[in-house]
């Protein structure tokens, strides 16, 4: 089931995760033998997220640091990266995925709510690669995989997650309907 949706995916996007992008910056030899190799294997493409460049490059703390994450976003990304913009839909739409998420019990936070906006609007073109797997809630992705990089020192489980529209709808009804009125305004 997993290689079939993966291969679906052939010529598309995954949009690479601020975390998954530190670790295998950290542990490359690792992250190029297995994760590198399957997205080869599956003609995915490595993309990036406007919200994810950023959290990426400040967290740099000089610039040999910063040069580095450049010069290593290049390598990984390539030179015909597809880099998707935030624009205000994408933080209404985070917004309500957020409120939906929260009534489902499960916080998620802004960087992970403005992802979750662009793989619901690039929902057949793109898939999305992490090592947070408690923010992208199965209530509405799917996770269509899990890689295990061992590093010695650390294992680090990989998820692919894909936005799931039937998911997601079902959340929004029942958000909808949701009347919890005794919650106080923080």
């Amino acid at each position: 089931m997993e290689s079939k949706i993966l291969q679906s995916l052939s010529y598309k996007h995954a949009i690479i995760d601020t975390n998954v992008l530190v670790n295998w910056a950290n542990h490359k030899k690792e992250f190029d033998s297995k994760l590198f190799s399957l997205l080869n294997e599956y003609n995915i493409k490595p993309a990036i997220d406007e919200i994810i460049k950023y959290e990426f490059l400040s967290n740099a703390n000089n610039p040999n640091n910063l040069q580095a994450r450049n010069d290593f976003l290049d390598i990984i990304l390539g030179t015909d990266t597809r880099i998707l913009p935030i624009c205000s839909e994408n933080f209404q739409d985070a917004r309500y995925i957020s409120n939906i998420c929260f009534s489902m019990g499960h916080q998620i936070k802004i960087i992970d709510s403005l992802i979750a906006s662009q793989l619901k609007k690039y929902q057949d073109e793109v898939i999305l690669i992490t090592c947070d797997h408690s923010d992208f809630t199965l209530k509405i992705f799917d996770r269509i995989r899990v890689i295990t990089i061992d590093v010695g020192s650390n294992i680090f489980n990989v998820g692919f997650y894909k936005f799931n529209r039937d998911k997601y709808t079902k959340a929004v009804k029942l958000f909808a309907k949701s009347k919890n009125s005794n919650q106080k305004i923080k």
